[in-house]
């Protein structure tokens, strides 16, 4: 008998791990990735605008939270991202920009490959490491990037800075 109850016992918890495994499956099934790789990073800090991308930037104008370039092919959700019209200049302002506001705080930037659901490249995303966010595809080459959140430096400055967290 309790060698029958071991069994079921068994049979029951892996049932249980199956439906659990659907569930997020299905939970996360319209969701991209984000890869480390540093010729992304190698695009941004040499200030490469890619003419097949529409840049963003997320926060500050002055010292973003995050750059995005996104292939033409997708549409994104336009309530998130302030759309710029990137040049190389203007590129090579705003990573300097980030890159004075990152050390200030002790952090790198890095660059991701946004990939979609099945591995294939969305765009281009540059930001501290602790930055990054989710994607999410939807119909009809749509895409949701979700920003950063909008204390992406200060959460650094204040532990750094004794606790002031004093806007640089």
């Amino acid at each position: 008998m309790s060698r029958y109850c071991g069994h079921l016992a068994v049979a029951v918890l892996m049932g249980l791990l199956l439906v659990l495994q659907g569930c997020a499956a299905m939970h996360f099934r319209d969701y991209g990735r984000f890869s480390p790789d540093s010729k992304a990073a190698q695009a941004f800090e040499s200030y490469q605008v890619d003419p097949e991308m529409n840049y963003y930037v997320s926060g500050s104008d002055t010292h973003p939270s995050a750059l995005l370039g996104l292939d033409k092919r997708y549409v994104l959700e336009p309530s998130l991202w302030k759309a710029v019209d990137m040049t190389p200049s203007r590129m090579k302002e705003l990573v300097g920009a980030m890159k004075a506001r990152a050390s200030m705080i002790g952090q790198g930037l890095f660059g991701f490959s946004l990939l979609d659901l099945e591995g294939k490249p969305v765009g281009i995303w540059y930001s501290i490491m602790t930055a990054t966010t989710a994607l999410r595809m939807k119909e009809d080459n749509g895409v949701i990037i979700y920003t950063p959140d909008l204390d992406t430096y200060d959460k650094y400055e204040s532990k750094s800075d004794g606790g002031g967290g004093a806007d640089r």
